[in-house]
């Protein structure tokens, strides 16, 4: 009975470790990327998506603004640029957005992960959720730019 109670404290210990070193920083996009309260019911923006990805013998890893996800590509605008990474060399991913609330307002932020949630759950979550529109000119899409001033490195570590 003794061995029982001492392994119930340690599992009690052990999740409580585990919930307060996960209370700390919530999101890694940058300060002032994602959208106030009283602007996050009209934007029309993409949630930030930080994405790893094979590169041949290497891993990369790109941070923005997820532009939409088509059946072999995902698009994202970095701060230099639009890209797009093919959906086969993607090893992890990680997308933070808005929760809204039932009456609208904004509860908190999500983070969802890949390849614990499948990619096309992220869709949602993209300035074009249904993929980028027929004939669309995507030297034609501007970014989030007056957010990027506030761009630090430092802001991307969990």
């Amino acid at each position: 009975m003794k061995n029982r109670n001492r392994y119930t404290v340690l599992a009690i210990l052990l999740f409580a470790l585990i919930y307060v070193g996960g209370c700390g920083r919530t999101t890694t996009a940058p300060t002032g990327w994602l959208p106030s309260v009283s602007t996050a019911q009209h934007e029309s923006y993409g949630g930030w998506i930080s994405v790893k990805y094979h590169t041949g013998v290497s891993e990369s890893e790109v941070h923005g603004e997820l532009i939409a996800i088509q059946p072999s590509q995902i698009f994202i605008f970095t701060e230099q640029e639009l890209t797009h990474i093919s959906i086969d060399s993607i090893t992890q991913v990680k997308l933070t957005t808005i929760r809204l609330s039932k009456n609208n307002s904004v509860d908190k932020y999500r983070q969802m992960m890949y390849p614990v949630k499948p990619l096309d759950e992220f869709r949602a979550y993209a300035r074009f959720p249904q993929g980028l529109p027929e004939g669309i000119d995507i030297q034609s899409l501007r970014s989030k730019k007056e957010h990027w001033i506030l761009f630090r490195p430092e802001d991307l570590s969990p």
